[in-house]
């Protein structure tokens, strides 16, 4: 504490106290009671509304999270939980409900397309036994190459429409051998096809379904291109890269997403061979269930250049 002492005479002295400063107050004693009541009152009503929001908000997330995330072909029958007030568990008995139509129709569609492959397959087959006895040469030819082309669109038709793509398991494959042997296929055809890869690259993949689309792109290359390059690397952050690169007319810059929509044929002279359409489709569906992307660019000779990008995993090892 601050005192100042003064002197009068030897027996007498004055002291003087020096008061404090005032300290400012930015916020009255009258204000933080206020808030404190504020806080008081508002608190239960804030927990209150987040344990009703929780509740209602709280499932359908969970419902939505579900639904992107969900396997038509590996979910139980029931995925979604019909537990919780009444609303949300009709909205999952319906969520419930729907899925099993839904899966019900699939399997429906894949009775059909095994009906169908069969019905179809057999008098073809029959047919072209009958063309070859032919003892017309160019009639002969003609015929067979007829039902060389039905038999491909129905061939296209029938593995756009098949599930093989999405009930496939997953296994380690070496990407090297698989591609090497479909471009060693199209080779023994009478083709050229050249392929660069490492002398192993071990992935897991659909293995099956992934052979289906490096076909469908270099069979897309022989058809309308002399020389298909086919390339496999993997970059430095793991994504793999596979390009099919051909010398043919390409495909002009503002048809390049066109043709990747089912159906879609182009009036030039890329897409005026038979067919319904369906290769480029094919190789999107299975490169995005491998959560890869697939682009179309300009080769270098002049033609085609669709690129693979599948995702970098765990370092695979053979067993």
């Amino acid at each position: 504490m601050d005192v100042l002492a003064l002197v009068i005479d030897a027996k007498q002295s004055l002291a003087f106290q020096l008061s404090e400063p005032e300290r400012v107050r930015w916020v009255s004693d009258t204000q933080i009671d206020i808030a404190w009541k504020a806080l008081i009152v508002f608190t239960p009503v804030m927990i209150l509304f987040y344990y009703v929001g929780n509740m209602i908000a709280g499932p359908l997330l969970r419902f939505a999270k579900h639904a992107e995330e969900i396997d038509p072909d590996r979910a139980p029958s029931r995925p979604f939980s019909e537990q919780g007030t009444h609303e949300i568990k009709v909205l999952a008995k319906s969520l419930n409900d729907m899925h099993q139509r839904v899966h019900h129709l699939v399997d429906q569609r894949t009775q059909m397309l095994r009906a169908i492959s069969h019905d179809l397959r057999t008098p073809l087959t029959r047919l072209r036994l009958k063309a070859e006895k032919s003892k017309q040469p160019e009639l002969r030819q003609a015929m067979v190459s007829d039902i060389q082309s039905l038999t491909s669109m129905i061939e296209e038709i029938l593995g756009y429409l098949s599930r093989d793509a999405t009930t496939e398991s997953e296994l380690n494959v070496d990407l090297s051998s698989l591609i090497g042997t479909v471009c060693s296929g199209f080779e023994d055809m009478g083709h050229s096809v050249t392929f660069n890869a490492p002398a192993t690259l071990p992935y897991v993949c659909r293995s099956r379904a992934l052979t289906r689309a490096i076909t469908n792109l270099i069979d897309n290359g022989t058809k309308f291109a002399k020389n298909v390059e086919v390339l496999l690397a993997k970059e430095s952050n793991g994504e793999i890269l596979i390009s099919v690169s051909d010398d043919g007319p390409g495909i002009p810059v503002e048809l390049r997403q066109n043709v990747l929509e089912p159906f879609f044929k182009m009036d030039s002279s890329r897409g005026s061979r038979e067919g319904f359409g369906l290769g480029l489709s094919i190789v999107q569906e299975i490169v995005a269930r491998h959560d890869g992307r697939l682009s179309l660019k300009d080769a270098k000779q002049g033609g085609l250049k669709a690129e693979i990008w599948l995702p970098a995993k765990p370092r695979s090892q053979f067993v």
